[in-house]
């Protein structure tokens, strides 16, 4: 089987799986960013920051697009500073000709149940996210309030999340294809809050 053979049965196989699973619809190829719209169903959003970026339009008339090609899509060295024995130039395996990506930096309020507390400290707490949500739950490094003891309550906690919706347009075997990233992120590491 040859590579390509071999990656098409790999995707294929994977694709499955996901179709089985229900996460992969027709819908979502239409409209990738249906991800992001699921991801924050339920969420107390309450401030958005958006913005833009582009390596420029894909009408424009120098080629490249301000895009740094990864080793990947340029090829080998060989390909680009010495001709193969058989004096034929190699060729990259993909151009990226332009990239956009919106971003949407997000403030939501999460609902976090505080367990009765005795002792100044800091508790890592994750917040009750709604069942129809798809976002990652973040971890809150809470920290008691000045006056103790605390009986155990729900609070508010404000928290960060970035979603991003990105498009690269490669060039390869003569046409181009839109190869289009979703995500929503929360940091790795706890978001910090103190008590009152």
């Amino acid at each position: 089987m040859s590579f390509e053979g071999f990656w098409f049965a790999t995707m294929l196989t994977s694709s499955n799986r996901f179709i089985r699973a229900g996460t992969i619809t027709t819908d979502i190829i239409k409209n990738p960013n249906l991800v992001l719209q699921r991801a924050i169903q339920g969420l107390d959003i309450r401030e958005t920051i958006t913005f833009e970026v582009s390596t420029g339009p894909t009408d424009a008339t120098l080629n490249g697009g301000g895009t740094a090609n990864i080793s990947f899509l340029a090829g080998t060295q060989a390909t680009i500073t010495t001709l193969p024995p058989d004096g034929k130039a190699g060729v990259p395996n993909a151009h990226a000709a332009v990239m956009t990506a919106r971003f949407w930096i997000e403030t939501v309020a999460y609902e976090v149940n505080v367990p009765r507390l005795t002792a100044p400290g800091t508790l890592l707490l994750k917040p009750t996210m709604p069942k129809e949500s798809q976002a990652p739950t973040p971890v809150f490094a809470i920290t008691s309030p000045p006056k103790l003891p605390s009986e155990p309550k729900k609070i508010l906690v404000p928290g960060i999340q970035i979603q991003y919706s990105q498009m690269v347009n490669l060039n390869f075997a003569g046409l181009t294809w839109p190869h289009v990233s979703v995500a929503t992120l929360v940091p790795t590491g706890p978001q910090p809050f103190t008590m009152t």
